[in-house]
């Protein structure tokens, strides 16, 4: 069952007062993310197939125990992207930021994409600052970040294969050890 992780410990009511001007129609495609607008901040993080420090990129996302979807951006250009979808409390946003400037260093990516708990939207740079406000999260918003790089006619499809699973105890713990001392 595709929703194994969804956020349950915050009403439906209280995830739209956070987020009134969103639009919610046309989110299926993003997953659980319409589970998460107004609870959780959300990153639409490009995937990489590089090793960082010997690592993989699901190997970081199970350092950091946050839940996540994988979609595919396709563009009438014949493009397809890999997104990763973040679901990350306010407790862990530092970490995950830090993780990430530190994975697209140097690295010349596809655009990292940010969503608060209030549905801002944001454009974020390799260093993970803000580099623009998209206004509200809205399909056609969040479209309209990539048309600006030319990349037209985009179609947003879920990972149906892939399924969501917490990483081992062993991750968990020895996660944040591995990842304190790369972010040093």
């Amino acid at each position: 069952m595709r929703g194994t992780y969804q956020c349950l410990s915050i009403e439906d009511d209280y995830r739209t007062v956070r987020t009134p001007h969103c639009e919610r129609t046309q989110l299926a495609d993003f997953g659980q993310l319409l589970n998460h607008l107004g609870a959780d901040h959300i990153l639409f993080v490009p995937a990489f197939t590089h090793a960082v420090h010997g690592r993989t990129m699901q190997q970081y996302l199970a350092f950091l125990d946050v839940p996540y979807d994988k979609i595919y951006h396709a563009f009438d250009s014949g493009e397809s992207i890999l997104y990763y979808v973040l679901y990350v409390r306010q407790c862990k946003l530092k970490t995950v930021l830090d993780v990430m400037a530190l994975l697209f260093e140097n690295v010349n990516i596809n655009p990292i994409i940010y969503v608060t708990q209030e549905g801002n939207l944001y454009e974020l740079g390799p260093d993970m600052a803000i580099q623009t406000n998209c206004g509200m999260f809205s399909r056609p918003n969040y479209e309209s970040i990539f048309t600006q790089y030319g990349q037209e006619g985009l179609c947003i499809q879920i990972d149906e294969d892939f399924q969501y699973n917490r990483p081992s105890m062993f991750m968990r713990m020895g996660g944040p050890t591995i990842l304190s001392r790369l972010t040093k």
